[in-house]
């Protein structure tokens, strides 16, 4: 039984996760507190005096010989049950409850306790966006994307209300990359905010800021309270954010991004708080020793059956367990209590209630698992040897006037803690409760912080194997000097082109240029101002031609063009006029110098056949080039054109 004072109304009406109301005389609300009216879209005072059996869908038949049971006073265990509730929009929303028999200004009535499943499965969202984005990893090779992908994630699945994805710049500010929000308004607002990592500013005492100093996730629980973030309260108070999270993304060993996460829940972020989970346990362990008196004090059971060390094997056990007379009780009335704490606080991972000699009187279940309520039928009543050789618990149990906290890693790396809170028996030492508490949303969120730091490394990783591939490829098919296509390109080209012309039934042209008066140059200037002629005349080149026109240099100031669907000598005319002004330009040198260069050219116009290859082209286009250069004082241009092999 509890009364309207207990404590624990008091943390039920702080709890994000939990709401609850008070119901009497056939099931009429009496006291609803305002996150279960929240949950159902109800204002408090409209639930008052409403029968909360008509806001149920399809009540069990023995939902009204349960109120009057519990109207009644009677003594029995908790119930759980997973109803289906009607909102203020006649949407259904299924909602976890716990029943309890109370005393409400000084009347028997009955207590509902509600999980709100929206916060029950926010750890399954959050694991479930971990899982998400390890599929991005594998697929997405692009930074940016992941990074956008992950902030939508964060939104989309996990429900929080904006995610942030920034860096730290040369200025000591926090410099958005990407914002998502769940509304456009949100984001429109975040876009403005001034966010620093410089401790002298106000902008710079947040959250980010601890992450880049520390490398290390930051979690901030309750913004409003910290007068740190005094600069952002205004915009906290007018988009409901109640608590923020910043996670450095780190690469390699610095960090390169960080993610800050904002949501309206006041411990959407929040870290192990120890002092809550000792409160917790403390009023678990008083309400055990309380049970426990009232009982000696109705008759119920026996001072002597509490204390009672006779302990029985139980048949067929392995590890061996023992019961005692005290078993049935504990079943009875001290494991519902118990249970009833552990889903008070996300955090907690079990309860174990030990007598002083260490041997377990009662806990939640095996291997650590939450609560279900369908409870593995052999632990009740069970005395076991689990942690007789534990010192912690045997000091909880035997000598611990307050608490002991115990902090250690498990084998997966998570880091739990151990609250033991004795229980006294008239002034005696009767045994202990132990609490074993860890935060999955934090080991979430360094998984996730883990899993990208890895993904961002593969990206930069694999970015670097394809910048050299294409320094590998560049080398292969371009000339270094010019960036012109090398002879191995020029071939391909050529082949590809030769497909193509067989194919449309046109005419190629291929063109073989030498530049005239270049050895001069180098002679006279240099191989530098050689350099210098060759870049120039294959950049004036590849600018006189058409955008389908192809142009190689193949060595020393041999150039090759490849102009494709050429009719006759009279379409090329134009082009070869604009190749012979653009390359007789003089070319600047250095010291205020200037060169002249002409050109030779020989080109080579056919109908592809089979019989036709690169070498072919090349061969006639050559011949020709030697023509234009053997008649270079008698000839009336710069081109010698041929039709066929001279």
């Amino acid at each position: 039984m509890v009364s309207s004072s207990d404590s624990l109304f008091n943390i039920l009406s702080r709890s994000a996760y939990f709401g609850y109301f008070i119901y009497g005389e056939g099931g009429r609300i009496i006291y609803v507190n305002p996150h279960f009216a929240e949950i159902l879209g109800y204002e408090s005072e409209e639930l008052i005096g409403k029968n909360f059996i008509h806001s149920l869908f399809n009540p069990e038949e023995n939902i009204q010989d349960i109120i009057c049971k519990r109207l009644n006073g009677e003594k029995f265990a908790r119930e759980d049950i997973h109803y289906i509730f009607k909102t203020a929009k006649n949407s259904l929303i299924p909602i976890s409850v716990s029943t309890y028999t109370v005393f409400y200004e000084n009347k028997p009535a009955g207590l509902v306790i509600g999980i709100d499943k929206t916060r029950e499965k926010s750890y399954e969202k959050l694991f479930l966006s971990t899982s998400q984005i390890n599929q991005m990893i594998v697929r997405v090779t692009d930074e940016e994307a992941l990074l956008r992908k992950i902030c939508d994630i964060f939104v989309d699945t996990v429900g929080y209300d904006a995610a942030i994805v920034g860096y730290v710049d040369n200025s000591n500010f926090f410099k958005q990359k990407y914002v998502k929000a769940k509304t456009k308004e949100h984001e429109e607002n975040i876009i403005s905010l001034t966010i620093g990592v410089d401790s002298d500013t106000p902008f710079g005492k947040g959250s980010v800021a601890k992450a880049y100093a520390s490398e290390r996730i930051s979690l901030i629980s309750d913004v409003l309270k910290d007068s740190d973030l005094s600069a952002w309260h205004d915009y906290y108070s007018r988009f409901n954010i109640n608590s923020v999270c910043s996670m450095p993304i780190l690469k390699n060993n610095k960090v390169e991004y960080i993610f800050l996460l904002m949501d309206s829940m006041q411990n959407a972020f929040s870290e192990n708080k120890i002092d809550k989970i000792i409160e917790l346990a403390n009023l678990c362990a008083k309400e055990t020793a309380d049970i426990i008196k009232d009982s000696i004090n109705s008759g119920e059971i026996s001072y002597s059956d509490i204390w009672d060390r006779n302990y029985i094997p139980v048949p067929g056990t392995s590890p061996q367990k023992y019961k005692t007379r005290f078993s049935f009780f504990i079943k009875r009335r001290i494991q519902p209590i118990e249970d009833k704490y552990l889903r008070m606080n996300p955090n907690f991972r079990f309860f174990v209630l030990t007598d002083n000699n260490g041997y377990v009187a009662a806990h939640n279940g095996i291997n650590d698992q939450p609560l279900t309520g369908d409870y593995k039928k052999d632990l009740y009543g069970n005395r076991s040897m689990r942690i007789f050789d534990d010192p912690v618990g045997l000091a909880v149990a035997r000598n611990t006037d307050e608490f002991i906290v115990q902090t250690y890693a498990r084998d997966t790396g998570e880091v739990m803690s151990d609250i033991g809170i004795p229980i006294f028996i008239d002034g005696k030492h009767w045994g202990g409760i132990r609490v074993g508490a860890g935060e999955d949303r934090m080991n979430l969120l360094e998984e996730i912080q883990l899993d990208v730091s890895y993904a961002l490394e593969k990206i930069e990783a694999q970015r670097n194997m394809f910048i050299l591939q294409e320094k590998l490829r560049i080398a292969a098919f371009y000339d270094a000097l010019t960036g012109l296509p090398n002879r191995r390109a020029l071939t391909e080209e050529l082949e590809k082109a030769m497909a193509r012309a067989m194919r449309q039934n046109w005419q190629i042209a291929v063109a073989m240029i030498d530049l005239d008066g270049f050895k001069p140059v180098n002679d006279t200037y240099g191989h530098e101002a050689g350099d210098i002629v060759l870049q120039v005349i294959g950049k004036r080149l590849r600018e006189s031609l058409r955008k389908t026109d192809f142009v190689a240099r193949i060595g020393g100031d041999e150039f090759v063009i490849i102009m494709e669907d050429s009719k006759n000598i009279n379409a090329l005319e134009p082009i070869f006029n604009k190749i012979e002004d653009r390359v007789k330009v003089p070319v600047a040198l250095f010291d205020n110098k200037t060169v002249t260069v002409g050109l030779s050219m020989g080109v080579y116009l056919c109908h592809i056949d089979k019989d036709f290859t690169p070498d072919t082209l090349l061969r006639y286009a050559d011949n020709a080039l030697y023509q234009s250069k053997e008649y270079k004082q008698d000839r009336k241009c710069f081109w010698t054109v041929t039709d066929k092999c001279s």
